[in-house]
Parts: C-alpha cells; sequence; structure tokens
C-alpha cells in the first residue's frame, strides 16, 4: 500500500510519519512549506517532496499534479485546514485520513479569526475525510458535533520513548551552558497568545523572589510582534538577566533541556492535549500545566501532575510547590513517567493509526463513495473569494 503524508509545517509531523514506517509498502512525505529534516525521513526509507526550488510553499496546482503523478492508496492529513488538507479532500480519488491537533477543530477558541466560510469548508473536509485521529476525547466530541460520522479513534501520538527518556540535571545543563546551581523553569511552547507565555514569566517574578538563583528559559518559534511584546515585558519586569530565550531546537537538544529543568510549565488555554506534556513526563520531569478538559482526560492534579487554573498566582504556587516538596514531586514524576509509558509510545499508536487507515482504505475500496463535486465548488468559491478579498 502506498500512502502520502502531507504537512502543512507541523513540528510533530515527522516522528509521527516515522512511527508509521514498516506499517505501509511505500511512504511519500509532501512537505508544503519545506522544513522537514528530510535526512531523517530518508533514513526511515520515507521519500520527500517539496517546494519547487525557490518556493515558499507547495501550491494548490502543485500539489495536484504531485497526486496524480503518485496515485497514493491513502492520502494522511496533519491539521484539518488549509489548503493542504483541503486539496487532499478535493482530490477525491483515494480515502483521506485525518490528524486533527486542536486548533483546527477547536478554531473559536484560538488565537486567529477564522473567517466563517474557511469554518465552513473546514468541517465540510472533515465530514468527508474517511477516518479521523483526534488527540483527545475533547476533540472527538467536537468532531461529533460538526456533524462527523467519520470513524475517530482518540490518539495522544506522544514521543520516541527511546529519545524522551530519563537523563541526568547536572550533564543537561553542562551540555547546554547553563547555570549548574540554581533552579531552572522551562517555558519549550511557541510564543503565541493561546499558550499564555506572558503569564509563565509574570509567575517567574514570585519564583525568582524566593528563589534567587532560578532561570526562566524560553524556547519555541515565534512572530516577531509576539517576541517583541514578550522581550518588552520581560525588560519591564526586570527578569532580563535571569531569561534565556532561543528559538527552536532540535529534538536531542529539546530533550536535554527537558532534563536540564526542575519544572516545565504548559499552561495552553486552546489545543488538543500538548504533546510537549507527554515528552515531559516521559523524561520524568515536573510539568505544570494549566487546567481545561482535555488535560484531565489522563491527569489528575497531585496523583501524575501539577494542574493549575490559568491565572497568575495558582500558576506560582504550583511551580513553588514543585521546587519545595522533593518527596511529593519524585512521587508524582514516577506516576506521570508510567503514565506517559501507557499512553504516549508514538511507536505504538503509530501502529494504532496505521490498522485504522488500512480499515479505511478496505471500505473505501468495497464501499459507497459520496460526491466530491459540492466539495470542490466550495473549495472553489473559497479560493475565489480570498484572492479578492486578500
Amino acid at each position: 500500500m502506498k500512502i502520502c503524508v502531507i504537512s502543512p509545517g507541523v513540528v510533530h509531523a515527522v516522528p509521527r510519519t516515522m512511527a508509521l514506517a514498516g506499517q505501509f509498502d511505500e511512504i511519500h512525505f509532501i512537505d508544503a512549506v519545506g522544513r522537514a529534516d528530510r535526512k531523517v525521513l530518508a533514513s526511515h526509507q520515507v521519500i520527500y517532496h517539496g517546494p519547487q526550488r525557490g518556493a515558499a510553499i507547495l501550491k494548490a496546482a502543485e500539489l495536484r499534479t504531485l497526486l496524480d503523478t503518485l496515485k497514493p492508496d491513502a492520502i494522511v492529513c496533519h491539521y484539518a485546514s488549509g489548503d493542504h488538507f483541503f486539496g487532499a479532500i478535493a482530490y477525491g480519488r483515494c480515502p483521506v485520513a485525518t490528524i486533527t491537533m486542536g486548533h483546527d477543530v477547536l478554531y473559536s477558541e484560538g488565537d486567529a479569526v477564522i473567517p466563517e466560510l474557511r469554518r465552513v469548508l473546514t468541517r465540510a473536509g472533515l465530514r468527508r475525510s474517511h477516518y479521523i485521529a483526534a488527540k483527545s476525547r475533547f476533540l472527538a466530541e467536537r468532531l461529533r458535533s460538526y456533524g462527523v460520522r467519520t470513524p475517530i479513534d482518540v490518539n495522544y501520538w506522544g514521543a520516541d520513548l527511546e529519545r524522551y527518556c530519563p537523563g541526568g540535571k547536572i550533564e543537561a545543563r553542562r551540555t547546554l551552558g547553563l547555570d549548574q546551581e540554581g533552579p531552572i523553569i522551562l517555558s519549550p511552547r511557541a510564543i503565541e497568545p493561546r499558550l499564555n507565555i506572558h503569564l509563565i514569566v509574570e509567575a517567574f517574578c514570585g519564583v525568582l523572589a524566593k528563589y534567587p538563583k532560578a532561570s526562566l528559559v524560553i524556547l519555541g518559534r515565534s512572530t516577531p510582534g509576539c517576541k517583541a511584546g514578550l522581550t518588552e515585558t520581560i525588560a519591564r519586569l526586570g527578569l532580563t538577566r535571569a531569561t534565556v530565550m532561543r528559538d527552536e531546537v532540535s529534538e536531542d537538544t529539546l530533550v536535554q533541556y527537558y532534563r536540564a529543568s526542575d519544572v516545565v510549565v504548559s499552561v495552553g488555554s486552546s489545543e488538543g492535549f500538548p504533546n510537549t506534556v507527554l515528552e515531559v513526563m516521559a523524561c520524568r520531569v515536573p510539568v505544570v500545566i494549566g487546567r481545561i478538559p482535555q488535560i484531565e482526560e489522563l491527569l489528575d492534579d497531585g496523583r501524575n501532575a501539577w494542574i493549575c487554573d490559568i491565572a497568575l498566582q495558582p500558576l506560582t504556587e504550583a511551580i513553588l510547590d514543585v521546587l519545595g516538596d522533593s518527596q511529593k514531586t519524585q512521587r508524582i514524576c514516577g506516576a506521570a513517567y508510567e503514565t506517559a509509558r501507557t499512553h504516549a509510545d508514538i511507536k505504538k499508536n503509530g501502529i494504532i493509526f496505521s490498522n485504522g487507515l488500512k480499515q479505511a482504505v478496505a471500505a473505501y475500496r468495497t464501499g459507497f463513495r459520496p460526491n466530491i463535486l459540492p466539495f470542490r465548488m466550495l473549495y472553489a468559491a473559497f479560493r475565489i473569494h480570498r484572492k479578492i478579498f486578500r
């Protein structure tokens, strides 16, 4: 069986594709923005396709031509919105499996203002997907509310547990050139409003008051505007000397940052289920998590996690609780580690997804195929509207 995996630049698309390797005869990775690690994909016998030389993105017509050439038995789309997803559904010559991420489904709760026509097109595409992996039960329920009757599996995906595993804190700090004495608080999420990085910075003031040698490390991609705003906040609060800001890092380097940290903080207000949290748990490192319904599908405050309301005082208190009670921290980290081993093994979850996709292909070959023409007409109207009003 030949499959095409299409990514619009999703960070975790490559490790998920690697988890599918060996489950299919031939895997093609279509990178819509040209950022994926080709060498890693090639090492797993995955064939890479990206934008034409000098182009920033893969255009809709180029995607259609590529699919016509490859003639896949199935398509896998990461993130259920955007031209890569709409184009895959409009192709209409093979089943499409969709990995829903978070605010592609929860579009009314993210940072961006999503035009109504795009919302309609997204829902129409989801209803025409043949198999869906949702990153939480919360997402699956929202999909059902959109009228999706496609088979849906809740799949937390997670991480390669051979890479994301416990390691030495001092050694990791030495490798990264970080302070080896004071506590390190790590924020490894993208700098964007829905992830509330500014709140972590404000909470760090309370941590620094009790632990003067503490450091805050902020990793992750950002738009220039968001990064400038956060930098201004850090300066205004007098935290510049105690704060380190770095862009995205490789997976191997990210593991070292996890291991070097005394506590990792993730307080996103809108997402499917944060992969970061599962990775940190697998490294047996404390993680403080903002309270949203999907978090509590796997985690319980005080048993295998520190879960707090997404507000300044609760967040500050949760971080201080991690730093101030070593026995409690060890106990919760142990339980969190076991949760990650049970639910977040990306290799096992890749097999689950592969089996679901194979069933979808078999059903497609023998079942009724709905008329794709209405979706194509809607997608054409969307593109015309966008071109006129851009």
